[in-house]
């Protein structure tokens, strides 16, 4: 018998600030709002950081860390964070391994990857998933609030 809400894969990545981060140290704290970002050269990417800052609170509230996955090198990453003040962690996925993980999709035209939003609960279950078909197809601070709305109130049996 299939789990209803499959455990995302284990990763260990160092954050801008140079700290790793395992993903399972996070189950049994926290929902986890997991961003598979194009790159900081994709302008709908960084407005999305930005709106992802701007509602920080509300995603604290709800009991969830924000990761972001990005494919630039540390130093940009570190670069970005600093200027923009984001108060998140961003890794560096320049050898693709944690898009290979979760399975990031791929411009069919050679344009890179797509960005995916992926949920997880306390146990770090995915329970929510978006696959944008375009750069600019990312789901709403809205919807991905209401989503841990529905996640905090209906755990998994």
């Amino acid at each position: 018998m299939s789990e209803p809400f499959p455990r995302a894969p284990d990763f260990q990545l160092v954050d801008s600030k140079g700290y790793p981060v395992t993903l399972s140290t996070l189950r049994g704290h926290t929902n986890v709002v997991l961003v598979l970002n194009r790159g900081l050269a994709c302008p709908f990417c960084r407005r999305h950081l930005a709106q992802l800052r701007r509602d920080m609170d509300a995603f604290d509230a709800r009991h969830a860390v924000i990761l972001i996955i990005d494919p630039d090198r540390p130093e940009q990453i570190q670069e970005h964070w600093e200027r923009d003040g984001l108060p998140f962690p961003g890794f560096a996925d320049t050898e693709n391994h944690v898009a290979s993980l979760f399975q990031q999709k791929v411009d069919m035209y050679g344009k890179g990857r797509l960005p995916s939003i992926i949920l997880l609960d306390r146990e770090g279950r995915i329970r929510f998933r978006h696959d944008g078909a375009s750069a600019p197809d990312i789901p709403s601070s809205e919807t991905l609030l209401a989503e841990l709305d529905r996640i905090n109130q209906d755990p998994p049996r």
